[in-house]
């Protein structure tokens, strides 16, 4: 049900370059996931909004990815939604990588106010500013899975006329083996608040302003095959300060916390531009792409204005 409301990472916007097909039914996929369904998790998680929530998507919406997305690019059937393998035994998104796969589909949410047509036409409360965003996913990987957390997981982002970017909250792979998260933050505007950012992933005129690993190996060996609730917040700067926030918990556990960025510069200080306004789910395994055939899973997509927490018992109701 839906309510409305670094460097070696660098690449490229995302680019199909692989077919997908599986012969497996939905039924064999969710016997040997190794994800067992967690039944303390309310399957209609939307039914009932938590304090805050802009936006929540349990997957059991009948309307389509589509109306709900502004972009759903499910790359010739390697992203897709599917019964039976969502946190609580419901659908859930199904990604699967075959060997060698770098992109294997995404999801782009849009919310606030917009000048990129599309994502206007589609945004939550498309009529505000936000400058502090949460945002919350559950996320488990198939018992077999190698080679790390396959790179780009998700990002949020402050989109612009052409596609260009303000900042860019990255939530990604990396640490020891690329076995934790880690959050990469960078930005399109200057540390004085001017706009130097042309396109999308304009790597030669962003500013990377300090990544921090996080501290649970969730994509080693041990640790796979296992549901984790993922959070992550943004807080845009105050204009002229550099007292912006990054961090993010797995499971209510923080893993990263940074305090002191400089998102923006003066930029918030005109109402006319734009805050905080759109947040990627995605599936990007960066060159060589997948080391093996290999599968994950989403469910229980929220954005807030507040914390979020334990989504069995939300911090406000």
């Amino acid at each position: 049900m839906l309510l409305s409301g670094c460097d070696s990472f660098r690449n490229s916007p995302d680019q199909d370059i692989t077919e997908h097909e599986s012969e497996e039914s939905e039924e064999e996929v969710a016997a040997d996931i190794g994800c067992a369904v967690d039944e303390s998790m309310p399957v209609d998680l939307c039914s009932e909004m938590g304090e805050g929530w802009i936006f929540c998507d349990d997957f059991e919406s009948d309307e389509s990815l589509e109306e709900r997305y502004f972009e759903y690019v499910d790359s010739n059937g390697s992203f897709t939604l599917a019964d039976t393998v969502g946190r609580g035994g419901g659908r859930g998104m199904r990604t699967v990588f075959d060997e060698g796969q770098v992109t294997a589909g995404n999801l782009k949410l849009s919310f606030g106010r917009h000048e990129v047509d599309n994502a206007d036409s589609k945004a939550v409360m498309n009529d505000q500013n936000f400058y502090e965003i949460y945002w919350h996913i559950d996320l488990c990987h198939a018992a077999n899975w190698t080679g790390g957390g396959g790179h780009k997981l998700s990002r949020s982002t402050t989109l612009l006329d052409g596609w260009a970017q303000g900042h860019i909250g990255h939530i990604w792979d990396g640490g020891t083996n690329q076995y934790y998260l880690r959050m990469d933050p960078a930005t399109g505007i200057d540390e004085e608040g001017n706009l130097v950012s042309t396109r999308y992933n304009d790597w030669e005129n962003l500013r990377w302003i300090g990544a921090v690993n996080g501290t649970t190996p969730i994509f080693d060996s041990d640790s796979v095959g296992k549901w984790y609730s993922i959070e992550a917040r943004v807080k845009l700067n105050t204009p002229g300060e550099s007292d912006g926030i990054f961090e993010f918990w797995i499971d209510g556990v923080l893993q990263a916390s940074r305090d002191d960025y400089n998102w923006h510069g003066s930029w918030n200080d005109d109402p006319n531009n734009y805050g905080i306004n759109a947040i990627f789910l995605e599936n990007y395994w960066n060159d060589p792409g997948s080391v093996q055939k290999q599968e994950r899973y989403f469910d229980n997509f929220v954005v807030s204005t507040k914390r979020i927490g334990n989504l069995r018992d939300p911090m406000e109701k």
